[in-house]
């Protein structure tokens, strides 16, 4: 709206949000163990996830990276990715002819010949699409804490479903998911405003994204793995007003009032 105003519109404009799912599917302690099992994580492994088509603008390799980086396999700890069963942006040129979770062993391997180790913490990935809705809330089920380093969001519809569970929330401090985190949300991860280098996009020179930091990303994981065992009262918080301010009722007023009826 505030671009839309500066760039000389005059009519009313109206910011009407996404409305909150107002119920998930039931996941048993079954399925949620064999989510696990299909996706290589042990039954008392933390988990850290993200869901998102593989493009540059949800920078994944990075988000591997920065886990490789911070923990050890022998700790009780792994990373679940949901992708794309392939590149969906104009293919970058080492992406060419590959699938998602190729690119995903290559950078796993890319890293373990760069640093000298010979074994990593687990990485967990499902790369496919039209996966159901049900086996996205078992996911959001297993997974402990949602990551992202996204360089820009419309709005970020796995972080909201994932924060309107109640699950802590990491996520690059920039872009679209500011509207339902908010801008003192302890979890944004700090980063850097750049031109956005996207080959086969319609983006201009002037156009820039967030690059998030490594270190505070790293710093954030840390923090959330070692208090694993105690619950977090932000992301309660979050969850009760994410209930409230995106219920259905709530959207359709805005929405309504925006269109006058």
């Amino acid at each position: 709206a505030e671009v839309f105003r500066a760039g000389g519109v005059t009519v009313p404009l109206h910011v009407v949000p996404h409305i909150r799912r107002h119920a998930h599917d039931d996941v048993t302690p079954q399925e949620r163990a064999e989510v696990r099992r299909q996706l290589g994580i042990g039954a008392d492994a933390f988990v850290f996830y993200t869901i998102g088509a593989w493009m540059l603008r949800k920078d994944l390799p990075r988000l591997i990276e920065a886990f490789l980086q911070e923990f050890r396999h022998d700790e009780a700890v792994a990373l679940c990715i949901k992708t794309s069963s392939k590149p969906v942006h104009f293919p970058l040129p080492h992406e060419a002819g590959k699938t998602s979770l190729q690119l995903v062993r290559e950078t796993m391997a890319a890293f373990r010949d760069a640093h000298g180790r010979t074994q990593l913490p687990t990485v967990g990935v499902l790369a496919g699409d039209g996966v159901s809705g049900a086996w996205i809330d078992r996911l959001h089920q297993v997974g402990d804490t949602y990551i992202s380093l996204t360089r820009a969001e419309g709005w970020g519809m796995g972080a909201f479903d994932a924060a309107a569970l109640g699950r802590p929330v990491l996520m690059t401090g920039w872009s679209g998911q500011l509207d339902f985190l908010g801008r003192d949300h302890p979890g944004l991860i700090g980063g850097t405003l750049a031109p956005i280098d996207w080959p086969g996009t319609s983006y201009g020179p002037d156009h820039q994204w967030a690059i998030a930091d490594i270190a505070d990303a790293r710093s954030k994981m840390r923090y959330r793995f070692a208090h694993r065992d105690q619950p977090d009262p932000h992301a309660r918080r979050l969850s009760e007003t994410i209930a409230n301010r995106y219920a259905e009722g709530a959207v359709m007023r805005q929405f309504r009032q925006a269109i006058g009826a």
